[in-house]
């Protein structure tokens, strides 16, 4: 009797169980809780919960988690079962802060922003470009992709860097002050010829910059009302050598950077002061020194030739030069 007993007891719990036999390999034989939410208690960190609130076919629903009411829900819409975002409380893995969110090819790809302003038109997000007017400026990454007015004084163009002319980053230098604008540009990078950009920018001029790797490349423009279009394009000193030239003999040329000059333009020089008190220039019985003077990509050139019967021993001389198109 009590074997019997025992045997019905254990029966009885096998058709109980039953329902759970196939319910790893076939969720439809789960047994579905009749409501389409789950208390988060009942959860376990293992095992399937089959809900009769949800959709059927192929990530048509998903469960959603309601922190204040503390259950599961079927709620959270269709799609490619995820939930939504909200701003201020979803986080974000592996991502890096202040950076744009973007599809990459169906990947969640991030791009870095430069510090400037966001607009967003039709849909569409562009960086609104920064205009700024200062006296004897030094170029910032603030500037980038806009327009730095120059009232007075030169503009300072610092080495290529981060943010800085990087990535084919551009820039547009006006000069509105009343003469023209010099400009230093840091010893570690180029400004490339063929733009008819040299060491000023003349009044009411401007300048495009923009990177091409190590060096910058430069388009000069002139307003109308400037006088005719006449561009100054490169200008500096020479400082003639001192040592002694013998008879019928150069000395070895004086090269004076001017960067935008071409071997087709004609360099205008002078003294920078009366010649005439100084050896090797002063006017003798047995002649002076001759100067030789040529341009090269880039650069100015300035020989001495000794054309006299005899060595010459040469004063100190510094010529002044510009480059006119």
């Amino acid at each position: 009797m009590q074997k019997n007993l025992i045997l019905a007891v254990i029966l009885s719990l096998l058709a109980g169980s039953s329902a759970w036999a196939s319910c790893p390999s076939n969720p439809a034989d789960c047994p579905a809780t009749t409501a389409s939410t789950l208390t988060t208690p009942n959860l376990q960190a293992t095992g399937i919960v089959h809900m009769s609130g949800l959709s059927s076919g192929t990530q048509t629903s998903c469960l959603g988690l309601n922190a204040s009411a503390n259950v599961v829900t079927a709620a959270c819409g269709s799609g490619g079962g995820g939930g939504g975002l909200t701003v201020g409380s979803s986080p974000i893995v592996g991502g890096t802060p202040t950076r744009i969110l973007y599809d990459n090819a169906g990947v969640l790809g991030e791009y870095a922003l430069d510090g400037r302003t966001i607009v967003a038109t039709s849909n569409t997000l562009s960086t609104a470009s920064p205009t700024r007017t200062a006296a004897s400026p030094t170029v910032t990454a603030a500037d980038m992709g806009g327009s730095l007015i120059i009232s007075s004084g030169g503009v300072t163009i610092p080495v290529i860097s981060a943010g800085l002319f990087n990535a084919k980053q551009t820039l547009f230098l006006v000069n509105y002050g009343g003469s023209a604008a010099s400009v230093t540009n840091n010893s570690g990078q180029a400004i490339n010829a063929g733009g008819g950009c040299g060491l000023t920018i003349p009044t009411g001029g401007s300048w495009q910059l923009q990177a091409n790797g190590t060096s910058l490349d430069c388009l000069q423009t002139v307003s109308s009302a400037t006088g005719g279009g006449s561009t100054t394009i490169a200008n500096n000193t020479a400082v003639l050598g001192t040592s002694a030239i013998a008879s019928g003999v150069c000395a070895s040329a004086i090269v004076s950077a001017g960067p935008g000059i071409a071997t087709t333009d004609v360099i205008w020089w002078g003294f920078n002061g009366d010649p005439t008190a100084v050896t090797g220039y002063a006017p003798t019985v047995n002649g002076m020194l001759t100067i030789i003077v040529y341009p090269t990509t880039n650069n100015a050139n300035f020989k001495v030739c000794n054309n006299t019967a005899a060595s010459v021993t040469p004063g100190a001389i510094t010529l002044n030069w510009r480059v006119i198109r």
